[in-house]
């Protein structure tokens, strides 16, 4: 919590490699009392565009209050780290 605001992250480990249902997930975080839930992939913006389609998110027209979120989603905002370069800086980062 920062200055009266929830966020939480979550890291997802391959956008399309396991079943995720995104409205019960999206509903048991916000029932947790979180402002906004954003999931992190090592993926480009292009990957985590289709993923948050496939799942059924609706992408963010235009937003008043964010002017920089457009482009995004409504519900989950998507997080693309293509570099690895936040994951790595976090200390996160496998080898498989």
């Amino acid at each position: 919590c920062v200055g009266g605001y929830s966020w939480g992250v979550g890291g997802a480990v391959g956008c399309f490699v396991f079943f995720f249902n995104q409205k019960t997930a999206y509903d048991k975080i916000k029932s947790l009392d979180i402002d906004d839930v954003y999931c992190l992939s090592v993926n480009d913006a292009f990957v985590m565009r289709q993923w948050g389609l496939h799942q059924g998110l609706v992408e963010e027209k235009s937003s008043s209050a964010s002017p920089l979120n457009p482009g995004n989603f409504q519900q989950v905002k998507v997080l693309p780290d293509g570099a690895c370069l936040f994951t790595r800086g976090m200390g996160m980062s496998c080898t498989w």
